[in-house]
C-alpha cells in the first residue's frame, strides 16, 4: 500500500497568507469602485484616457508581441518537471 505525502505546514501558513490577501484585494477593489462610480461625473480622467479602442488595442498588441518573444526565448529550453508527481510540496 502506497503511504500518503504529508503536505508541510508552511503550505497551509502560505495558502493563508494568499487567501487573507485575496479577501483584502477584493474589499479593497469594491471600495474603490464605489468611490469610483460615486466620483465618476465630477472626475472622468479614466473614462477618457484608458477607456477607449486605441488604448486596448495598443495594449493587447504589446501583450502579443512580449509573448511572442517569450515564447521563441524558451522555445528550446527543456523543462526539469515533466510530471505533476515531480513537484516538490
Amino acid at each position: 500500500m502506497k503511504k500518503e505525502r504529508e503536505i508541510p505546514f508552511k503550505n497551509y501558513i502560505i495558502l493563508a497568507v494568499v487567501l487573507i490577501l485575496t479577501i483584502i484585494a477584493v474589499t479593497y477593489l469594491f471600495m474603490w469602485n464605489r468611490v469610483y462610480e460615486k466620483n465618476k461625473l465630477q472626475t472622468p480622467i479614466l473614462d477618457k484616457y484608458l477607456y477607449n479602442y486605441v488604448v486596448v488595442a495598443l495594449m493587447l498588441i504589446i501583450y502579443g508581441i512580449f509573448f511572442v518573444i517569450i515564447e521563441k526565448r524558451n522555445k528550446d529550453i527543456q523543462p526539469h518537471i515533466t510530471k505533476l508527481s515531480q513537484l516538490p510540496y
